[in-house]
């Protein structure tokens, strides 16, 4: 339906909901669901998605209860796993480092990791024109959190040069997720 709805935007037609007078004025949708979907495009063939929606790839925390869905989850060993985020997280612009929201985003991948009996985690989400790529060694612990930030060119006119750069991020992101020996400039060691 999304798509069916997309293409109708695209084509200028009308669009209406439920009988025909009804009249659409304006168009709400899903935008971290519509960027976990995006980065499965990038990832299929090396991770699994879990979808929350449908139940598949259902996994539990605890022994048959409290459903859990990791974003992703490695078809290889070592396993790795990681979570997509439709925020910002090349810093906490929109929130403090001490903030519930913020502690939660990497607790939440955290406990995942644990579950799989990972040392290797990952967050995604989109950055502006620069990749951005960040490795938190977690404490007394081999357990290593990668923040990894898929450039998306903010200023291209012809969209053939933008699927071009995107080809390009895309492999790079690809790379840093599932070279285990990749750094960062900047490494951080969670306290």
């Amino acid at each position: 339906m999304l798509q069916k709805i997309c293409l109708k935007i695209l084509r200028h037609e009308k669009i209406t909901f439920g009988k025909e007078k009804d009249k659409v004025y304006g168009l709400l949708f899903d935008g971290a669901w519509l960027w976990e979907e995006y980065l499965n495009t990038i990832l299929k063939n090396d991770f699994i998605h879990p979808e929350n929606k449908t139940g598949k790839h259902r996994h539990y925390l605890f022994e048959n209860f409290q459903s859990i869905y990791p974003d992703f989850i490695s078809k290889n060993q070592p396993k790795k796993v990681g979570d997509a985020k439709y925020i910002p997280l090349n810093g906490q612009h929109s929130y403090s480092e001490n903030s519930e929201r913020a502690t939660s985003i990497y607790y939440k991948t955290i406990a995942y990791m644990y579950r799989f009996s990972s040392n290797n985690g990952f967050l995604l989400f989109p950055n502006q024109e620069t990749s951005f790529f960040e490795t938190y060694k977690i404490k007394e612990t081999e357990g290593i959190l990668k923040k990894i930030g898929l450039a998306i060119p903010q200023h291209s006119n012809d969209f053939n040069i933008f699927c071009s750069l995107m080809t390009e991020n895309e492999i790079q992101l690809k790379n840093l997720i599932l070279n285990e020996k990749a750094h960062s400039d900047k490494e951080v060691y969670m306290p």
